[in-house]
Formats: C-alpha cells, structure tokens, sequence
C-alpha cells in the first residue's frame, strides 16, 4: 500500500519550512514523490517544489514553482531526467505561462547536485549562439553537453 506524509501549519494548509510538506511512498516503501509547500501553495525558492523519482531513487522529474506557479528565472521549470539522471527535456514558465525560448534567451547551465543526488544550485554558462541551435526547444545533445 502506498504511503503519504504530510506537514501542514495551524491553518491546516500544506506547509513546511524545512523539507518537503508532502512525501509519497510506492507500495514497497520506495521514495515516489516530494513536494515542497508554503502555506498551502507549492513552492520553493531555493530548488524545485516538486521532484518525481524513478524507482531506482535517481530524479524522473523536477518542477519549480513560485508562489503557486510554474517558475524558473533560469533554465526550464520543468526538467525531465532519463534514468542516468541526464537531462532529457525541458519547458520553460515564467509566472504560470509557458514560452519557448529565443536562442538568445537560453542560457546553457550546469546543475549542481550534492552526495545524496539533491539539486543544490545551477551555474550559469555564456548563452549559446543562435547558429548552434537547430530548435528552440531544448535537445539532450544540447543540455547534456
């Protein structure tokens, strides 16, 4: 049977200051799912809100929000991971909405992870030149440079 844990704060809304407010569990116990709330909305300014696992424990998904909505000032809002935990696909928001990049608004960035495999940060590299893009939307030869 699978699992569910959650925080919540004096009001009865998801929260929690220090970890995720909701962790889902498959039915062997396997980690599935963490989402981070503040008061009642999914949200996390420091990582993503919502990170999926493969069964293996490495990253599926990750997905940023902000007060609620889809957000990423850099890169994607949303990153899908193959099992290698090599970024495989992207969309970007901002505020809620979805967009496509122009190639001069993709910046090419590394994400950083500690031991355990959690994202700690993303850095920043120069912005690919449009003549080195065939799409505007993310490749895997692109982002797993």
């Amino acid at each position: 049977m699978a699992k569910t844990k959650e925080y919540r704060n004096g009001r009865n809304e998801l929260h929690r200051e220090d970890g995720p407010a909701v962790i889902e569990y498959d039915a062997e116990g396997k980690l599935k799912r963490e989402t981070y709330y503040s008061n009642g909305s999914i949200h996390s300014e420091d990582g993503p809100a919502l990170i999926d696992y493969y069964e293996n424990n490495g990253v599926k998904r990750e997905a940023y929000y902000i007060g609620g909505e889809l957000h990423a000032e850099v890169g994607p809002a949303i990153i899908e991971f193959d099992r290698d935990g090599c970024p495989e696909s992207g969309r970007w928001f901002r505020h809620g909405k979805e967009f496509i990049p122009s190639p001069d608004q993709v910046d090419a960035y590394m994400i950083l992870r500690d031991d355990m495999g959690m994202t700690v940060g993303t850095m920043v590299c120069p912005t690919i030149p449009a003549e080195q893009h065939e799409d505007t939307r993310m490749s895997p030869e692109w982002f797993c440079t």
